[in-house]
């Protein structure tokens, strides 16, 4: 639970970028890319063309067995370092809705700066704690007694706040409710005001009134994942490729070359240029 993250900037990542080659590509570069995603590719195609054939139903190659271990290898080795080297704005604080703000620190070496690691919202209680953000960061975690619902791992759930003003929070990686009090304290206190930014995803389909109060906000440096394009929001990102599914997890990776689908936006020219 602690990780690297609690550290700042302890790296996990060695290995020298320019000599790494495969089958005579150089690994980094556009065309060591595409080779790798080729041959992955031609595998995958191959075992959905199987189990089509057997009515056998398929794992996600990307996410399961040799295909994540490479994504991992992969990332891990070549594209973690020159995200590392990118970040300049290193002191941020990023409150997120789910675990793709510890995702986030995790890739950088970074220290979390935010309380809102490891766990999630539901939509609506993510943007009452961003509406009336200075109430909600003032008040202590309580253990939930009736929860909306519970967790198939009977991780704790915690409530912020009183009343009608009482929210929910999913803390899906930890063990126990002393858990997720000392860490939630430990990280709060870390916490930049002066240098915030907002993260949220729509897990499945957005609603168009989700992303309209998320666009509504008093954050200057907020952005929200969707599905589809929204172009009358300025804080709307169109994630591609999942327009008739919904997001689901975007922490998965996309490829073979170890991109995870968040991806698709560019976190460090975001922290580096709003910072």
């Amino acid at each position: 639970m602690e990780g690297c993250g609690e550290n700042l900037h302890e790296s996990a990542v060695t290995g020298c970028l320019k000599t790494t080659t495969l089958l005579g590509f150089s690994i980094t570069s556009n065309y060591g890319e595409k080779y790798i995603c080729f041959v992955f590719s031609f595998f995958e195609r191959k075992i959905k063309e199987y189990h089509k054939k057997t009515g056998k139903a398929m794992r996600d190659f990307k996410n399961t067995g040799i295909g994540l271990r490479w994504n991992n290898f992969f990332r891990v080795y070549f594209i973690l370092p020159r995200l590392r080297r990118g970040i300049k704005n290193a002191n941020f604080s990023l409150l997120a809705n789910n675990c793709n703000g510890g995702f986030i620190y995790h890739d950088l070496g970074l220290q979390f700066r935010s309380p809102t690691i490891n766990m999630y919202f539901i939509h609506d209680h993510f943007l009452r704690f961003l509406e009336d953000f200075d109430y909600y960061i003032s008040q202590e975690l309580v253990k939930c007694k009736y929860p909306t619902f519970t967790e198939p791992n009977n991780s704790p759930i915690c409530n912020l706040g009183s009343g009608d003003k009482k929210i929910e929070l999913h803390f899906l990686h930890y063990h126990s409710f002393s858990e997720c009090c000392e860490l939630w304290e430990k990280r709060k206190k870390r916490l930049n005001k002066n240098n915030l930014f907002i993260v949220m995803a729509a897990f499945d389909k957005a609603e168009e009134e989700c992303v309209k109060r998320f666009d509504n906000l008093p954050f200057k440096n907020k952005v929200i994942f969707i599905e589809r394009p929204m172009p009358a929001y300025k804080s709307a990102y169109y994630i591609k490729g999942y327009e008739h599914t919904g997001l689901g997890v975007l922490s998965r990776f996309s490829g073979f070359c170890g991109k995870r689908i968040f991806d698709q936006f560019d976190f460090v020219k975001w922290f580096n240029t709003n910072g």
